[in-house]
């Protein structure tokens, strides 16, 4: 005869949309003063320091740091003997101590004076410094897109011999090229650097017309890394902190596409947030890589290009919606066109949008990591059932955490009980290991069904003298005995 025994497991999912609202927050950087135009391209690792440029209208930009504390304050111009009041902010160290980017001066080329550009290094207590260009360059101009973790190494493009050329540059040794990835076309310029310095990534001509992502080591140089399918341009635009994960985007004939490359998977697109759409690129990520935000063209034409955030579990979401429908924050009149950093811990997110007044505003969003809030309630009967993971009691997830529920077979003799089925919400009910996602309240149960006993089970075990192996020793077994007595198998019984 059968018997079952149920196994509850019942699994509690709490609302926490209502935390949420309340850690996440939202809110414009603002202007400087009498300006109407502002654009944030970068936020430090530690999440303090936002940096990019304001303006007026259509006029000269400056250069500005904005911390919670502070508000947003201009960094003022590169020094020179017929300056330009023109500067924009493109990186910022760790700790938003340091910060780098591209200023504008008067440089005599013939006849008569020409404005240009000239990659500057920003701390408070030096100002905005110029950094040159590289040896040899028939024309001045350069700038600064990144800076290291500790603010010691830049990296950026200069022009050399009339061409753009990738450069990192140190206190010790200055600007110094990082070449190019052909012999034949000498076109480059660097993007980013990981947090230690050592590792920076951009773009290289590597053929008639082809544009091609690189990273570049000191023992290896520049290393181009391929192209999505279909494509024959690519451009690396940002790394994690180890350097070992790219992103930028890859173009087509029709558009462009965001990119995240390893160096086991090799260069995979991101996709679109819709189908159908055409463009997509990836400009900054989390320490680890995991975290992605860029732009990507919507089917809207209201709308045009909106802000992502890409995570693996998710893929790319419009990065407003993520705020409004995940987070419960209010951004009405608010668009988001791009984000453009984020910080170590993928918490913090800056970029531009059309705030509700109309002007290009930069911004920044923090989607406060919650604790975890949604319990998992175990159960079983009988009470000494031991062999359920996780075990009785009440444990903790993340909301929307995967949760891997199993179920082992018992003995608890005259039975052995083995799993039958789960029960409930799973998509894999005859496994007795199966994985159940948090996202709502949930009720599983395992059933176990007891096998009939039977002689030579775990529990019924034939015993050494049972020689007909019916599980009783008797004159049967006696006989069987009795009719061998003496009988000899051994070699000396030859």
């Amino acid at each position: 005869m059968k018997k079952s025994i149920l196994l509850s497991v019942f699994i509690i999912l709490l609302s926490v949309f209502t935390s949420f609202s309340t850690a996440a927050s939202f809110q414009g950087l603002g202007f400087l003063p009498g300006d109407d135009y502002s654009f944030a391209t970068a936020i430090s690792a530690d999440g303090n320091a936002v940096v990019g440029f304001s303006k007026l209208g259509s006029g000269d930009k400056e250069a500005f740091r904005w911390t919670a504390s502070e508000g947003m304050i201009g960094l003022g111009f590169l020094p020179a003997d017929f300056p330009v009041d023109d500067s924009a902010a493109w990186d910022v160290s760790a700790d938003g101590a340091v910060i780098v980017g591209i200023g504008k001066l008067n440089w005599w080329y013939g006849e008569p004076w020409s404005e240009t550009d000239e990659a500057f290094y920003w701390t408070e207590s030096g100002g905005m410094q110029g950094l040159g260009v590289l040896p040899g360059a028939d024309y001045y101009r350069s700038t600064a897109s990144g800076v290291s973790a500790d603010g010691s190494v830049v990296v950026g493009t200069s022009k050399v011999s009339y061409s753009d050329c990738a450069f990192r540059w140190t206190s010790e040794n200055g600007m110094v090229s990082l070449g190019y990835l052909s012999d034949t076309y000498h076109t480059s310029g660097a993007k980013d650097v990981c947090a230690d310095g050592s590792i920076v990534v951009g773009c290289s001509r590597s053929g008639p017309a082809i544009t091609e992502a690189f990273r570049w080591t000191q023992s290896e140089g520049m290393v181009g890394l391929g192209f999505l399918p279909d494509s024959q341009t690519s451009e690396a635009w940002c790394i994690s902190a180890d350097g070992s994960v790219v992103a930028g985007l890859s173009r087509y004939e029709s558009g462009y596409e965001a990119f995240r490359w390893t160096a086991t998977e090799g260069m995979t697109g991101l996709g679109f947030i819709e189908s159908g759409a055409l463009i997509s690129a990836a400009f900054d990520m989390s320490a680890d890589g995991s975290i992605i935000v860029g732009m990507s063209q919507t089917s809207d034409p209201n709308l045009g290009e909106v802000a992502f955030i890409w995570r693996d579990s998710f893929g790319m979401q419009s990065l407003k919606d993520v705020l409004e429908n995940t987070y419960g924050l209010d951004l009405t009149d608010w668009t988001l066109i791009s984000a453009r950093g984020i910080s170590a811990d993928g918490l913090k997110i800056v970029g531009d949008g059309i705030d509700p007044n109309g002007h290009t505003q930069a911004w920044v969003a923090t989607l406060e990591e919650p604790g975890p809030s949604v319990i998992l309630s175990m159960n079983a009967e009988p009470n000494y059932v031991d062999t359920i993971s996780p075990n009785i009691g009440q444990h903790a997830y993340y909301p929307n955490w995967p949760v891997v529920v199993n179920a082992e077979s018992f003995i608890q003799c005259p039975d052995v009980y083995r799993f039958d089925h789960w029960q409930g919400d799973v998509t894999s009910p005859n496994s007795p290991s199966t994985v159940i996602i948090m996202d709502t309240n949930k009720t599983l149960t395992a059933v176990y069904a007891a096998d009939e006993r039977t002689c030579g089970d775990e529990c019924h075990p034939i015993l050494q003298g049972d020689l007909n192996e019916d599980c009783y020793i008797n004159f049967e077994d006696f006989s069987m005995y009795a009719a061998q007595w003496l009988s000899c198998t051994h070699p000396d019984c030859d």
